[in-house]
Formats: C-alpha cells, sequence, structure tokens
C-alpha cells in the first residue's frame, strides 16, 4: 500500500505504526470531517529523504509522538531542534512548529497504540 489521508481510513485498515511494522486500526477516537480545531503543524528536516521534503504533521497540542530516546512526549513540547522519530526508525529533526486552525479531527486507534502520519511516529493517544 501507499499513502491515503487519514480522513480515509477505516476500521480493519492495516496501518504503517512503526519501522517495518504494520497495525490494524480497531476504532476512532475522533473522526469528524467538519470539526474545526487548533493544532500544532510540525515541519522536519529529514535526512533519510532525498526527494522534497516530508508534508507537515498536523496534530492536536496533548497528542503524543515519538522523540529521540524512545520517549513520547506531548506535541506542545516541541520545539525547533526537537528530534522526532520517522517510519523508517531514523531521526529528523524539526525545523520549525506553527500554531494552525484546521477542518477534520481524526484519531484512529490501533493495538500498538501508534501511527506513522507524514512519515514521523506518533501516537494514537493524548496526555492529560
Amino acid at each position: 500500500g501507499g499513502t491515503i489521508p487519514i480522513s480515509h481510513l477505516r476500521i480493519g485498515d492495516q496501518i504503517l505504526v512503526g519501522p517495518n511494522v504494520y497495525d490494524q486500526v480497531y476504532s476512532f477516537g475522533h473522526r469528524n470531517n467538519n470539526n474545526m480545531g487548533d493544532y500544532l503543524q510540525v515541519h522536519v528536516h529529514s535526512i533519510s529523504i532525498l526527494a522534497a521534503p516530508p508534508p507537515p504533521l498536523e496534530l492536536s497540542w496533548d497528542h503524543m509522538i515519538l522523540v529521540e530516546g524512545r520517549n513520547f512526549v506531548p506535541a506542545s513540547h516541541l520545539r525547533r531542534g526537537s528530534r522526532v522519530i520517522e517510519r523508517n526508525g531514523n531521526v529528523a529533526t524539526v525545523i520549525k512548529v506553527l500554531e494552525i486552525k484546521n477542518r477534520g479531527a481524526y484519531a484512529p486507534f490501533t493495538k500498538s497504540g501508534t501511527i506513522v502520519v507524514n512519515g514521523v511516529v506518533a501516537s494514537s493517544y493524548i496526555s492529560y
């Protein structure tokens, strides 16, 4: 399979959740095409991708993202220079984090609790 928009995911789909690891979507915490919300847009510089830069990752402030050291932190903790884990296990550097408004809210759940979005390993869950 290839890359598809998160809005197109369905229960039962097999998705990339880590380096060469796939898992099944079993439910959604959020799935709303019309919800307008506040998000963070995370831009990364990847040394492992020779083509165009990956599209930015957009997620809620509280959604967890995998950083260097194999720890998950809330997206709100990311800063320029933070280092996140890519789909292939390599490390990418955050080059900017923007506050945006966007339409749509999606939180697919997998048994592993992770999902790869725009090349970056993130969690299906949020921090409290």
